[in-house]
Protein backbone atom coordinates (compact mmCIF):
# COMPACT_ATOMS: atom_id res chain seq x y z
CA UNK A 1 0.00 0.00 0.00
CA UNK A 2 1.42 3.41 -0.75
CA UNK A 3 1.96 5.44 1.78
CA UNK A 4 1.73 9.25 1.97
CA UNK A 5 3.14 11.41 4.72
CA UNK A 6 1.32 14.44 5.42
CA UNK A 7 2.73 16.92 8.09
CA UNK A 8 2.40 20.63 9.21
CA UNK A 9 6.54 20.47 10.28
CA UNK A 10 8.07 18.99 7.23
CA UNK A 11 11.78 19.84 7.06
CA UNK A 12 14.30 18.03 4.31
CA UNK A 13 15.72 15.08 6.77
CA UNK A 14 11.75 14.10 7.78
CA UNK A 15 11.34 14.06 4.34
CA UNK A 16 14.49 11.85 3.55
CA UNK A 17 13.77 9.72 6.45
CA UNK A 18 10.10 8.83 5.53
CA UNK A 19 11.00 8.28 2.19
CA UNK A 20 13.97 5.94 2.85
CA UNK A 21 11.08 4.16 5.08
CA UNK A 22 9.02 3.73 2.13
CA UNK A 23 6.83 6.30 1.89
CA UNK A 24 6.09 7.09 -1.49
CA UNK A 25 5.54 10.99 -1.16
CA UNK A 26 4.85 13.93 1.53
CA UNK A 27 3.07 17.12 1.43
CA UNK A 28 3.17 19.64 3.71
CA UNK A 29 -0.04 21.78 5.36
CA UNK A 30 -1.71 23.49 4.88
CA UNK A 31 -2.54 22.21 1.30
CA UNK A 32 -4.93 22.53 -1.38
CA UNK A 33 -7.17 20.48 -2.58
CA UNK A 34 -5.85 20.32 -6.21
CA UNK A 35 -2.58 19.57 -4.70
CA UNK A 36 -4.13 16.65 -2.16
CA UNK A 37 -6.00 15.29 -5.47
CA UNK A 38 -3.22 15.42 -7.68
CA UNK A 39 -0.82 13.53 -5.65
CA UNK A 40 -3.20 10.82 -4.56
CA UNK A 41 -3.89 10.11 -8.23
CA UNK A 42 0.02 9.84 -8.82
CA UNK A 43 0.41 7.32 -6.17
CA UNK A 44 -2.59 5.52 -6.94
CA UNK A 45 -1.12 5.08 -10.80
CA UNK A 46 2.67 4.41 -9.84
CA UNK A 47 0.98 1.68 -7.49
CA UNK A 48 -1.52 0.12 -10.44
CA UNK A 49 2.12 0.55 -12.42
CA UNK A 50 4.18 -1.59 -9.96
CA UNK A 51 1.04 -4.42 -9.76
CA UNK A 52 1.06 -4.14 -13.87
CA UNK A 53 4.81 -4.53 -14.01
CA UNK A 54 4.72 -7.40 -11.70
CA UNK A 55 2.12 -9.22 -13.55
CA UNK A 56 4.47 -8.95 -17.08
CA UNK A 57 7.50 -10.38 -15.30
CA UNK A 58 5.79 -12.80 -14.45
CA UNK A 59 4.18 -13.87 -17.46
CA UNK A 60 7.59 -13.22 -19.08
CA UNK A 61 9.27 -15.41 -16.31
CA UNK A 62 6.86 -18.23 -17.21
CA UNK A 63 7.17 -17.93 -20.93
CA UNK A 64 10.76 -17.93 -20.89
CA UNK A 65 11.37 -20.83 -18.27
CA UNK A 66 13.13 -23.92 -19.68
CA UNK A 67 10.85 -26.74 -20.85
CA UNK A 68 10.78 -30.31 -20.06
CA UNK A 69 12.42 -32.56 -22.97
CA UNK A 70 9.99 -35.31 -23.83
CA UNK A 71 11.58 -38.07 -25.47
CA UNK A 72 14.38 -40.04 -24.39
CA UNK A 73 16.59 -40.97 -27.57
CA UNK A 74 20.20 -40.12 -27.43
CA UNK A 75 19.86 -37.15 -30.56
CA UNK A 76 17.23 -35.56 -28.08
CA UNK A 77 19.74 -35.69 -24.50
Amino acid sequence: MPVVLMTAFATVATAVEAMKLGAYDYIQKPFDGDEIRCLVDRTLEHARLLKENAALRSVAEQQLAPRPLIGSGPAMK
